[in-house]
């Protein structure tokens, strides 16, 4: 895969029943340059990390509890140019990434 542009950092805890909508939409954007889905588990003790794997986000763990670090850690190791940060329990429309995207680019 190429570097990627944009990265979206997805914080999550007990997420199992929101966790692949979430991915799943931003799988379907209609972005067409290179993009990648990270997921923070935030010691989650459900499936919400098997699941996220499954709906083809790259998945990390961290284990300081709380949104704020989660978030962090999926910065750290977000590997765009830009970063975005959405809910584990969100469904984005499909041109949410290019209509980010698009403002970053005219600033």
């Amino acid at each position: 895969m190429k570097k990627p542009i944009i990265s979206v950092v997805v914080p999550a805890f007990n997420e199992e029943r929101f966790i692949g909508a979430c991915v799943d939409s931003l799988k379907k954007q209609d972005f067409d340059k290179p993009y990648e889905i990270i997921v923070v588990d935030n010691n989650s003790t459900d499936k919400t990390a098997s699941i996220a794997k499954e709906y083809g986000a790259r998945v990390i763990h961290e284990r300081k509890k709380g949104r704020g670090a989660a978030r962090q850690a999926g910065f750290k190791n977000a590997r765009g140019e830009y970063i975005l940060s959405t809910d584990a329990d969100s469904v984005v429309p499909t041109d949410w990434i290019a209509q980010l995207y698009n403002v970053l680019q005219t600033g």
